[in-house]
């Protein structure tokens, strides 16, 4: 990689980029099947002309054999699924293409650069959520007013709108409105503010600063017991990892006892739940033009596809009517087999571990980090966006030969 193309690079347009990668089939205003596909395409272009620019389109050799493993998986699947789709496929490598080219663009200051644009959209959807909160005629106002700027968005049962900055989530229907941000649902945003906690602990060596603790409270507004779940997972294992021995267990043992508490005591959690799980067990087996999945159907028919195709996956080319992509972990085995989620995962957690090291924190860290991701990702599929990519190359920034020479100070 040329390090000092990239030291070289202006930051605004660093931030214009990681914003793109953030946006490209996350936010709803540049979503949808066309202008997806569209946005794809021209991103595509002007990244590599930017890459380019400053002498940046060499192919590194891991991530040649990455996107020639997966180029392969998806000639195996045409072989073996009756046809092949070379819209599926070509779109899939390009979003590895961008992917790519942005980490090598903006280099060591990627997760510095999330970090603040997940603080400025934090901060941004609070405008709107607020008086949301204090009344739904917030919304009826603002859709009477700026009726022509209003955009519906179809998820699963609901209908969500959005406004280009802020997403309002089916918010006629919730007794207590969710906040989803700039995000197509609130779990999603659920998601990507958990990661930032995770690159903020790495990058400021603690839990509860400023950043993280407004992180944190906007979880709450997402009202996601997956964004839930994840953040105690992202706690417990701070503590397990930096604090002294004898401490763990305690720290391990309160914050139990605070996510138990918060199960028992928070009513739309347990509803959630035990919803899900009691329509799981009166509809086990999804059927044909059946209106709704749940994740743990989702869940269970993905694991059902990848026992029967465990090397390779069955591929995407033959979907069925009802299958829907939820559980990241168990998309990704259905679709892509062990092969894909071993290349996924090593990838990601050597970019993890590297990450750590760079920032003199524990290494150890970067397990838990794996270990995070999974869990926020449960109930969100993002195995096909280009930022999860993102995550698994993130090993190509600028702190090879530290790693090599360092050891972590903190353990």
């Amino acid at each position: 990689m040329n390090y000092a193309s990239s030291r070289n690079i202006p930051n605004q347009l660093k931030v214009f980029l990681v914003f793109l990668l953030l946006a490209h089939q996350n936010m709803p205003f540049i979503s949808g099947p066309r202008v997806s596909d569209v946005f794809q395409v021209i991103l595509l272009v002007f990244v590599f002309l930017v890459a380019a620019h400053y002498s940046l389109t060499g192919i590194e050799n891991k991530f040649g054999v990455f996107f020639l493993v997966f180029a392969g998986l998806h000639f195996v699947h045409g072989l073996t699924g009756g046809g092949f789709n070379l819209v599926l496929t070509f779109g899939f490598l390009m979003r590895l293409a961008i992917a790519y080219f942005i980490i090598r663009i903006v280099d060591t200051d990627f997760p510095k650069i999330y970090v603040k644009l997940l603080y400025f959209f934090a901060i941004m959807s609070l405008a709107f959520y607020i008086p949301l909160l204090i009344s739904s005629y917030f919304a009826d106002i603002l859709f009477s007013t700026y009726f022509n700027f209003i955009r519906d968005i179809e998820f699963g049962e609901t209908l969500n709108y959005h406004v280009f900055i802020y997403v309002f989530d089916n918010y006629i229907y919730n007794e207590i409105p969710r906040n989803a941000g700039i995000f197509w649902e609130p779990g999603a945003f659920g998601v990507f503010l958990n990661i930032a906690i995770l690159f903020n602990i790495v990058l400021k060596k603690k839990m509860f600063i400023k950043q993280n603790i407004v992180f944190m409270l906007l979880i709450l507004t997402t009202q996601s017991t997956g964004a839930y779940l994840s953040l105690f997972t992202i706690i417990i294992s701070y503590y397990l990892v930096r604090e002294i021995v004898k401490f763990k267990f305690v720290y391990l043992a309160i914050f139990v006892t605070i996510a138990l508490t918060a199960y028992t005591t928070l009513p739309f959690m347990q509803e959630k739940i035990y919803g899900e799980l009691e329509y799981y067990e009166d509809n086990p087996t999804a059927k044909h033009g059946q209106e709704r999945i749940t994740r743990f159907q989702s869940t269970a028919q993905d694991l059902s596809f990848f026992i029967s195709n465990p090397i390779t996956g069955r591929g995407s080319f033959n979907r069925h009517f009802v299958e829907r992509d939820v559980n990241t972990t168990t998309s990704l085995l259905k679709h892509f087999g062990l092969i894909g989620f071993f290349f996924v995962f090593s990838y990601m957690y050597k970019s993890m571990k590297n990450f750590c090291v760079f920032n003199n924190f524990s290494e150890k860290f970067a397990l838990f980090m794996i270990i995070s991701i999974i869990v926020i990702t449960f109930s969100q599929s993002m195995f096909r966006k280009p930022i999860f990519f993102a995550f698994c190359f993130m090993y190509l920034m600028n702190f090879k030969d530290y790693v090599k020479n360092s050891r972590t100070t903190i353990h």
